[in-house]
């Protein structure tokens, strides 16, 4: 009997011995998946989709000012304001895991700060096509150690191959608008130029590459069939009525007979995981002027 009490002893002390183990063992694993979980801070809008596409939305903690969509997004995280003036001390408040930024985009001192810190950082320089929207999805998916984004690639060529061929190319003149006063027409090698043509237009400027003001000269000589702006562009302006008090545009064929559209900024220019929802929005509103 003492014999059998000793053995039970024995058995009892093992098998609590064994579930402590079992417990350690399970410690690990579950701070292993706590720690697996990212703190992403994206200082770019079509990052930020990106990102958010692949699954890692609820991961971001901070973005830039541009970081507009998903649209829910900065609910849960902290807006940092434009990148030019980034606070890299706020930055860091956010106890990133990874940072995701357009490295054209920030100042050489940002930069220099950035490379500063024990947190990677990924730079990107967007290429603004197809292939150039693929390659930077992929890329990410790529930092963030996930599967290749074929969902996102799938409906950007769905998206394509539906657009409308025009048999003439409608002529558009991108008008970048802050109020009256700042106006700034798109050249050749701007993004929204590429989603123009992408979406069966002709940009209407082809002398020059970047931005320059707005003149009565170029509106004239340009003579566009629409004028396209951003929908917070055209608002500045007081909307296509307003176009009447502003030289060189009240002129043109575009704003007397009405043709005018106007497009969210970030899903018209960011070329990320909507850019063929953009191309086909734009496609469909052109194909009201396409002969």
């Amino acid at each position: 009997m003492k014999l059998f009490k000793l053995f039970s002893i024995l058995c009892f002390i093992a098998i609590i011995g064994c579930k402590n183990n079992e417990s350690e063992a399970n410690q690990p694993q579950e701070s292993q998946e706590e720690t697996a979980k990212e703190r992403i801070i994206s200082l770019n809008g079509t990052l930020s989709e990106i990102i958010s596409e692949l699954g890692f939305k609820d991961q971001i903690v901070a973005v830039d000012v541009t970081s507009i969509y998903p649209a829910d997004l900065k609910e849960n995280a902290t807006d940092l304001g434009h990148v030019m003036n980034l606070n890299v001390e706020a930055l860091l408040q956010q106890k990133p895991t990874q940072i995701f930024a357009v490295k054209k985009e920030l100042s050489a001192d940002i930069i220099a700060q950035l490379d500063g810190l024990e947190v990677p950082v990924h730079y990107y320089e967007p290429e603004y096509s197809v292939e150039g929207a693929k390659k930077l999805a992929n890329s990410v998916a790529k930092d963030l150690n996930t599967e290749a984004p074929k969902k996102i690639t799938k409906n950007i060529e769905n998206e394509l191959d539906a657009l409308k061929e025009f048999n003439s190319k409608p002529k558009v003149m991108f008008v970048y608008a802050r109020g009256a006063g700042t106006l700034l027409v798109a050249g050749k090698e701007t993004p929204v130029a590429k989603m123009i043509e992408l979406a069966g237009g002709e940009n209407a400027i082809n002398t020059y590459d970047d931005y320059r003001p707005l003149t009565t000269e170029a509106v004239a000589q340009a003579n566009p069939d629409v004028l396209l702006f951003f929908d917070s562009g055209l608002q500045s302006v007081n909307g296509v009525e307003g176009l009447k008090d502003i030289p060189g545009l009240a002129n043109s064929t575009a704003a007397k007979k009405g043709q005018v559209i106007s497009m969210d900024g970030l899903l018209l220019t960011g070329f990320g995981p909507r850019m063929g929802e953009a191309a086909a929005q734009l496609n469909t509103k052109l194909s009201q002027y396409a002969n």
